[in-house]
């Protein structure tokens, strides 16, 4: 049977990657419950060894009938199970014995296999629509291929560059993930493999701490793939994570010029605009609202942009659309307590005192510490002049990890509020060990120094 030449090809043989996370759902369990992940370096080291050092007749022809049993099964192949069957065949075709040619290109399609299989279980790891409890198990078994992969050929860039995205995951190695990041950006082509070269800049990107050196591997995966808009996306939030809205805002929307149904793209783009304050308040608001309007549009269940429309209507005054949004918010989100704080404050700001109240008591019951509900209470109660309770809620969320120097100041205030000098300048210290140049602190210190008729302190 004469060799097909594209079997050599080392890309995935999936059509799409959501293809590969359905067919991994079903076929993941019974594919490895008899194979231990501790066993699998012995298992990999035992068959590779073997496949190179066992001497057969250079003219033998006996494994080509299972080469051509494993080249059938890699044509239709499309689940583990027909991965593992076809490096099986191979491996069973080398030992039996092959020409020299043939037992190359059995070795090569071991090579492809374990790369589509690997591609496989990563591809079921971070394209699936929610995290799976397995993934751990998922990613022992991935790291399990490619390592035998890089044994095969250290310079496979594909192989580093998966490897570096499972290590870089919880419970990974950093220091391994940025090892096979950088083997990655050295054997991948810019030319052969530019979207594996870029997806390899995004993975060092995550992993460096320093801003600017992000920022230039962001650039350059860009730069490799302008069109890609999960290089945008990436780049886009981290710009606006750094304040930096402009630029942020032309890649979410060059990203949405590519894919013009991403949601999340279109929320990030709202809060590019609503963070925005150079921009005059009515275009920033407007043009918020409008991008969350496009993503509410696309995901109508989705509650993150609604809370934040909700924040914009609230802004423009137009508090009934931001209730209406937040009502939808708590009627479709199980963490309720984010929309409820939220509806609190806009009812409180609109003076409808007891609503916000029933609001805050919800959370609370469930959320005792819930330092947002606490400290929205207490302004409630300090402005009805009971500084008791506003003191107690602030003195909860003061005994929270990590403390807080504003909320320090605030208790100082509240206990000058009280009259109650002395244990306001105590407060007032603390927030200020804090933060020496926290204004709110050391107004209220001074003004707290004075009403004991320490003037000298006071001054200082």
């Amino acid at each position: 049977m004469q060799t097909p030449r594209f079997l050599l090809n080392c890309r995935s043989t999936f059509a799409s990657r959501q293809t590969a996370c359905l067919i991994w759902s079903t076929t993941f369990s019974c594919c490895i419950a008899g194979l231990s992940v501790d066993m699998s370096p012995v298992c990999i080291g035992a068959e590779t060894e073997a496949e190179n050092t066992e001497k057969k007749d250079p003219t033998s022809n006996e494994g080509q009938p299972d080469l051509d049993a494993a080249i059938e099964q890699k044509l239709s192949a499309q689940s583990l199970d027909d991965y593992e069957r076809v490096i099986d065949l191979c491996r069973r075709a080398i030992r039996k014995g092959l020409p020299e040619g043939s037992k190359d290109f059995a070795n090569n399609l071991i090579v492809g296999t374990l790369i589509d299989r690997s591609a496989m279980l990563v591809d079921a790891i971070f394209d699936a629509p929610r995290p799976t409890p397995d993934w751990p198990r998922m990613r022992s078994f991935a790291m399990r291929d490619l390592n035998e992969l890089v044994k095969r050929d250290p310079k496979l860039g594909i192989a580093h560059l998966m490897i570096a995205r499972l290590q870089a995951l919880p419970g990974g190695n950093p220091d391994e993930a940025t090892k096979s990041a950088n083997k990655a950006l050295k054997f991948l082509s810019p030319d052969q493999n530019p979207v594996e070269l870029a997806e390899a800049h995004i993975v060092q990107g995550n992993l460096l701490k320093n801003g600017p050196e992000r920022a230039a591997h962001y650039d350059k995966a860009v730069a490799l793939a302008p069109t890609d808009t999960r290089f945008r996306r990436t780049r886009g939030l981290f710009r606006l994570l750094r304040n930096e809205f402009g630029p942020a805002r032309e890649d979410f929307i060059a990203a949405l010029k590519q894919d013009p149904n991403e949601s999340g793209v279109y929320e990030a783009l709202g809060m590019s605009y609503m963070m925005d304050n150079e921009l005059d308040d009515d275009e920033r608001l407007e043009e918020a609202k409008n991008a969350f309007d496009k993503a509410i549009e696309i995901t109508p269940d989705s509650v993150a942009p609604r809370l934040q429309r909700a924040r914009v209507l609230a802004m423009l005054g137009e508090q009934p659309g931001a209730i209406a949004d937040l009502d939808k918010a708590i009627e479709i989100s199980p963490q309720k307590a984010v929309p409820l704080v939220l509806r609190a404050r806009i009812q409180q700001q609109s003076g409808n005192l007891d609503a916000a109240a029933n609001d805050l008591a919800k959370v609370l019951k469930d959320q005792p510490g819930n330092a947002a509900a606490l400290e929205l209470r207490g302004l409630m109660a300090a402005d009805s002049e009971d500084y008791s309770a506003a003191i107690r809620d602030f003195t909860t969320i003061a005994k929270q990890d990590p403390p807080d120097p504003l909320v320090l100041g605030q208790l100082g205030m509240l206990h000058l509020a009280a009259k109650q000098p002395r244990a306001a300048i105590d407060w007032f210290g603390k927030s200020l060990n804090l933060n020496k140049t926290l204004f709110l602190s050391l107004r209220g210190r001074s003004d707290a120094l004075i009403s004991i008729g320490e003037h000298k302190k006071a001054a200082r």
